[in-house]
């Protein structure tokens, strides 16, 4: 068994399980705010973005669709809509 160990051994090991060591959802919604001006050169927030940006983070499963769901919001998809289609694929044509 003590093969299997590496020289060394950290003293801490510390894990972040999104929301239940640590509630990352101000940082989410910087980070996700600064690239959304970078990328559509939004003018500036609306009051309820922070708020809808929580509500809506269940919907996120990796990082880069953070912004998109501000970009869902300035385009007028309602928070309800967004939960229940964010996973669905766009039709075909």
């Amino acid at each position: 068994m003590a093969e299997y160990l590496p020289e060394y051994l950290p003293e801490i090991l510390a894990l972040d399980f999104d929301g239940v060591i640590c509630n990352g959802l101000r940082e989410y919604f910087e980070i996700a705010w600064r690239v959304y001006l970078q990328v559509w050169r939004g003018q500036g927030i609306k009051e309820n973005w922070r708020q809808a940006f929580y509500n809506l983070r269940p919907v996120v499963e990796t990082g880069w669709e953070m912004p998109l769901v501000l970009r869902a919001l300035e385009l007028g998809f309602s928070e309800a809509s967004i939960l229940l289609d964010w996973g669905r694929s766009p039709p075909r044509s």
